[in-house]
């Protein structure tokens, strides 16, 4: 890529053409306005966090997602992942992907953990308050409990935007016919010429992928739809490589690789986005280092179809990756308290290739701007004598949407007894209250992963969370707003039925009847049931932490509406987490929730399949009777050879042995 600097007191012309400089990027060419992305686990907020209105209150509070402002999951009571456990990550993307498809499309997953990040307590904006103050508002509001200690939520920090509306922005990338706002420094980019902001996110490096200068977001998987770019996105990923900012030559900021804080802010040399410009100014052209982890996975995107936002082709379920979750050194869990997951999806059209540079035939850069774009505005042509336009946007050619997770936990290992090399699958809930058209874009209830396949020895670690605070008249079972789930053998193993398997011999009223559940343990079984509701029935109508019984319930005006109906799950919480449990034999099993069961959210079951476990002495058995096989078949060769050629060498060592 070309830049060019712009004259100015602090600023002055420069061409260069640098490895720093040449980069693969997101903002390519989108043939549709709407092309959104949904995330379903860990729960995306789509900028939400606890309003109760059918739409996001404030789209701008978090990030730039550019979806609707109906998706979106509210906040939960905190999720927390055990270090290197396995994490089924599951999105919609309305628009298609994947390999030999009408378009192409990346995707791009990444995580920060640092001690700034976190949901807040408060979903609108306070315009008279500047960014300083937004995120130094302590929470006043007892009844906001799940906002934590502040008001607002963070993501990136004051310091990482202000640098980002200093700094100059790239004008070596391929705008078309944008004219970009150029005071406004790298918050100016085709998708968002206006420099608006949001959240304390850096427009040009939410656009553009792999950036250029330092981030505090780590890169879990590329998926792309054609390898050929792999290698380039491998290399110039943070993961591995360092990135580059100008700094005060005086600035005595290092980087602590326990916390990883990134540069401070530098209002006078944070200007300058290249070594020539930044050297030539008198700044020093620093080095913030790689993270010093695995560099990113990069496979093919699963296919799926555009206008659409449902499952993948040859999958019954959505697109998914299944991510293996770092792992936390015992000295410094504190890091990874605070995590937030995001997913951006770019999606451009096949008129032309811009990623000539890796592909070989030339990319698409600033030469091309203006009268020279490939694309311009609403274009008029003749078809058969007559007249046409074509609905061209030169603004949203280059769309990058994105969606993020509320803020969850990564925890070591170290007070469960489960070591390292052990496999943890996490098993949680997608989904919220509603009917499909309620819930739409986001989904309706669904145990994730769907259909868990694991082996002899390894565990399932159950947690989900939901809220209390959906619109009132949203469709489902039990109390009005809330989200509550629990989990259920099914009776006689049978997937396709709605009935539970008896824990008990008491849980029916026949004299034959037998206990069937083999999943959990009793005791586990119960807990599963009745999530952490009340354990006792209720002497009065208004007693306390208790649950009604059905001859209570009959003499209650609202029975669905009782906070001490726990038929229907009403006095369970939010949240429920069990420790990970170990399965230890080969078996499959089918499981429901007895809640959302009905016919607006319906069957929401799901299957655990445990395969036999192949030990080292299986393994080694293996190996061996293979290198058996191996020396059968040279030996029968052998023979074979000096029985027709008597007179070779080879006969004769036959013959010798």
């Amino acid at each position: 890529w070309y830049q060019r600097r712009v004259r100015g007191s602090k600023r002055f012309s420069v061409e260069m053409k640098t490895n720093t400089t040449r980069l693969i990027v997101l903002a390519l060419i989108l043939y549709c306005i709407h092309a959104d992305i949904y995330l379903h686990n860990p729960r995306g907020s789509n900028n939400r966090l606890n309003g109760q209105g059918e739409n996001t209150r404030n789209n701008n509070r978090m990030f730039d997602s550019q979806n609707n402002n109906n998706g979106g999951y509210l906040v939960g009571p905190k999720m927390f992942f055990y270090s290197g456990s396995l994490l089924q990550i599951e999105w919609t993307a309305q628009h298609s992907c994947g390999p030999d498809n009408k378009a192409h499309c990346n995707l791009v997953l990444q995580y920060m953990c640092n001690s700034n990040v976190r949901d807040g307590a408060r979903d609108e904006d306070d315009p008279a308050l500047n960014n300083n103050d937004l995120i130094t508002q302590k929470n006043d509001n007892p009844d906001e409990k799940l906002g934590g200690d502040f008001k607002f939520g963070q993501h990136e920090t004051p310091d990482y935007f202000l640098a980002c509306n200093t700094r100059e922005r790239n004008k070596g990338l391929f705008t078309a016919t944008q004219g970009l706002n150029n005071n406004i420094g790298a918050r100016a980019t085709r998708q968002n010429p206006g420099g608006t902001q949001r959240g304390f996110e850096c427009p040009e490096e939410r656009d553009y992928y792999p950036y250029w200068h330092p981030t505090p977001w780590k890169d879990i998987a590329v998926l792309v739809s054609s390898t050929s770019l792999c290698k380039y996105f491998k290399k110039h990923s943070q993961n591995v490589r360092s990135k580059n900012y100008c700094e005060d030559p005086s600035s005595s900021f290092s980087v602590n690789k326990k916390t990883w804080q990134l540069p401070p802010f530098d209002a006078t040399y944070g200007a300058f986005n290249n070594k020539a410009a930044c050297e030539a100014a008198g700044g020093k052209w620093a080095v913030y280092p790689s993270w010093g982890i695995s560099e990113p996975d990069c496979q093919l995107a699963e296919w799926s179809r555009d206008n659409h936002l449902g499952n993948v082709r040859g999958s019954d379920i959505t697109a998914s990756y299944l991510w293996i979750l770092p792992k936390v050194p015992s000295d410094n869990e504190d890091l990874y308290d605070n995590c937030v997951f995001r997913i951006r999806y770019n999606i451009s059209t096949n008129d032309y290739d811009p990623w000539g540079e890796v592909t070989g035939d030339g990319m698409i850069d600033a030469s091309f701007n203006g009268e020279k774009s490939p694309v311009k505005t609403n274009p008029k042509f003749l078809l058969a004598g007559y007249n046409k336009t074509l609905a061209v946007n030169t603004a949203q050619f280059g769309r990058t949407f994105q969606d993020r997770s509320h803020t969850f936990s990564i925890r070591s290992r170290s007070g469960i007894g489960i070591d390292s090399n052990s496999r943890i699958y996490n098993l949680n809930v997608r989904g919220k209250r509603g009917n499909i058209v309620q819930a739409y874009p986001s989904v309706e209830y669904d145990f994730t992963p769907n259909d868990l396949r694991i082996k002899v020895k390894d565990y399932v670690h159950f947690q989900w969370t939901g809220s209390s605070n959906n619109p009132q008249n949203y469709d489902g079972e039990g109390k009005a707003g809330s989200d509550r789930s629990n989990i259920v053998q099914l009776k006689n193993n049978d997937g396709r039925g709605n009935h539970p398997a008896f824990i008990l011999q008491t849980d029916v009223r026949t004299t034959d009847s037998i206990a069937t559940q083999t999943m959990f343990s009793v005791e586990d079984a119960i807990e599963f049931a009745h999530v952490k509701q009340p354990k006792k029935f209720c002497e009065s109508e208004n007693s306390d932490d208790c649950c009604k019984t059905f001859e209570q319930l009959q003499n209650t005006n609202n029975p669905e509406q009782d906070d001490k109906n726990c038929d229907i799950l009403n006095a369970a919480p939010e949240y429920f987490e069990k420790a990970p449990i170990q399965f230890s034999k080969q078996a499959r099993y089918h499981y429901m929730s007895t809640r959302n069961n009905n016919f607006s959210n319906r069957s929401q079951k799901g299957t655990i399949t445990v395969d036999p476990h192949i030990g080292w002495i299986a393994v080694a058995a293996v190996i061996v009777g293979g290198v058996a096989f191996l020396a059968a078949v040279v030996i029968a060769g052998g023979v074979w050879w000096s029985m027709s050629h008597p007179g070779s060498s080879l006969a004769n060592i036959f013959q010798n042995v």
